[in-house]
């Protein structure tokens, strides 16, 4: 599935394809991680692909937890991969903790909501045993009608105010004008 999707809230276009993130530590660290690997390779003098060697061991060690020997590599790629593991290591650790939270705040969110079903369902089941007592906000059940419910000497919507004379010059006016015509 080739998909093109724009973030609206940063502003930046993604086109591919959407892979689904298997390793135990987040993608941000992990580019962090590969930013690291990539400015120490360079800075000893070495090709760019290393890099991409080093960062294969890191992923073998992130699935399968194996570590690089001495017979596979050289000796300044094992202390490179020393160095970092315990970086790797806390990072895992930093995931699993976060993902335990996150699963656990899942797990309240959706007992919250089954929860207020629950309580919805037992209103509506209320609510249709007694329709005649049921209210709703701003709104009273009469007779299996709502009519809408006011307060003090507002009236209902459609239905005109009463007017009276604001000042005692307009009340004049109109009493000056024959059979009630406005002037």
């Amino acid at each position: 599935m080739n998909t093109t999707s724009k973030n609206i809230q940063r502003g930046k276009t993604t086109t591919g394809k959407k892979t689904n993130w298997d390793k135990p530590i987040s993608r941000a660290f992990y580019e962090k991680l590969r930013a690291k690997i990539k400015g120490i390779i360079t800075t000893l003098g070495y090709v760019s692909g290393y890099t991409d060697e080093m960062m294969k061991m890191i992923d073998r060690y992130l699935v399968s937890g194996e570590l690089p020997t001495r017979y596979y590599c050289e000796e300044y790629i094992m202390a490179l991969f020393s160095a970092l593991r315990y970086d790797v290591d806390e990072a895992v650790r930093r995931s699993a903790a976060a993902r335990q939270r996150a699963a656990e705040r899942r797990a309240r969110k959706e007992a919250q909501i089954a929860s207020e079903d629950k309580e919805y369902d037992k209103e509506k089941v209320e609510e249709k045993a007694n329709p005649t007592t049921a209210k709703a906000d701003g709104q009273a059940m009469r007779g299996g009608r709502v009519t809408a419910v006011h307060c003090g000497d507002a009236p209902a919507r459609g239905v005109p105010k009463p007017c009276a004379p604001s000042s005692q010059a307009d009340a004049s006016r109109s009493a000056r004008l024959p059979n009630g015509a406005r002037g």
